[in-house]
């Protein structure tokens, strides 16, 4: 998931199985070490992550399907290196 430094989005993620992040972009189109890692802005609480996004990327492995997602403004958002209408 992507988002600008200008626009701050706050976002909710839930899938069926389990998520976890790896600082890894997972095919999605953003170099590894534009994505962020930051455990006090974005938490992960069983099968749900709430986060934000503000200039750099968020990238999670996820198990099962994505059940829920829901963003505050405009994110991209990408499963195995293609961009998904998650909306």
């Amino acid at each position: 998931m992507g988002g600008s430094e200008e626009d701050k989005v706050t976002y909710r993620l839930t899938v069926s199985g389990s998520i976890e992040r790896r600082g890894e972009s997972y095919g999605a189109p953003i170099d590894d070490s534009s994505v962020t890692e930051d455990p006090d802005i974005d938490t992960i609480s069983g099968s749900t992550v709430d986060g934000r996004l503000g200039g750099g990327g968020d990238a999670y492995h996820i198990t099962g399907e994505i059940t829920s997602f829901e963003a505050d403004g405009n994110v991209s958002v990408y499963i195995d290196g293609e961009e998904t209408d998650l909306g």
